[in-house]
Order: C-alpha cells, then structure tokens, then sequence
C-alpha cells in the first residue's frame, strides 16, 4: 500500500468524525441552540451521496467513513429534536 491510500484513510478518519465535537457538547450541555438544522441536514444529504458514490466505486474505505458522518449526523439531529 502506498502513502496515498494512508493520506485517503486519514482524511477519511477526520472527515467523518469532524461534527463529534458538537455531538459532545449538545450531550454534555444540553443544549442545541447553536446548531442550524439546515446544516446538518445538508451534511446528512452529501454523506448519503458520499455512501452510494462509495457502493458504486466498490471503495470500502470511503463507505464506512460516509456511513459513520452520516450516523453522527443524524445523532445531531435527534439531539436537536429533544434539547429543543
């Protein structure tokens, strides 16, 4: 494998763990005012794209990293649905 393919899996990695932050400070404070819904639904959407790019394209390293963006995206969401 060459450096390539370990600079895709990093930027996989923190792509899709970029909201965690955000995640943790709505669990932690209990509270989602800050958060737009819009956007994170505009996330959920590209992640989902992302997936069905990544079956397409037979890439699993793509898929999985998609999948988990789109789960802590829609972990964003419920919390905004009960803190507010």
């Amino acid at each position: 494998m060459d450096y390539i393919f370990w600079i895709g899996c990093l930027a996989a990695c923190f792509s899709s763990l970029a909201s965690l932050p955000q995640l943790f400070q709505a669990y932690r404070h209990g509270s989602t005012q800050d958060l737009h819904p819009f956007t994170m639904v505009i996330r959920s959407i590209g992640c989902l794209l992302w997936s069905f790019y990544a079956i397409t394209k037979k890439d699993l390293i793509l898929l999985i990293s998609s999948v988990i963006a789109l789960l802590v995206e829609f972990l964003l969401l419920i919390a905004k649905y009960i803190y507010t």
